[in-house]
């Protein structure tokens, strides 16, 4: 009986190298699920991040385009102002003269 006795022991020594290499598969597999996890979560918060960023950027730009509006209203205000004050310093003008032709 030596001779089935020893087929069997490798028997089960090559049972259990299976089972440990299936085992480790597993595991390896598992590890790779997480894997892909993470990299999807990664994916997300990268996307997150980006969108962020984004709407930074666009209320910057709209920022800049409301400043840009408003001191272009400002040199506009200030253009008619100035016009205002050379109508007013040219009636003046012509009061004065008109006082001294009275006068």
């Amino acid at each position: 009986g030596g001779a089935a006795e020893m087929e069997g022991a490798k028997n089960k020594n090559e049972i259990r190298e299976l089972t440990e290499t299936v085992t480790r598969l597993e595991k390896a597999v598992v590890l790779a699920e997480k894997a892909r996890e993470c990299d999807a979560e990664v994916g997300l918060q990268q996307k997150a991040t980006i969108g962020d960023l984004e709407v930074q950027l666009t209320s910057v730009k709209d920022l800049n385009c409301a400043a840009e509006t408003h001191a272009g209203a400002l040199i506009e205000q200030l253009a008619a102002l100035a016009k205002k004050v050379e109508e007013e310093r040219n009636e003046f003008a012509e009061l004065t003269v008109a006082l001294a032709a009275a006068t």
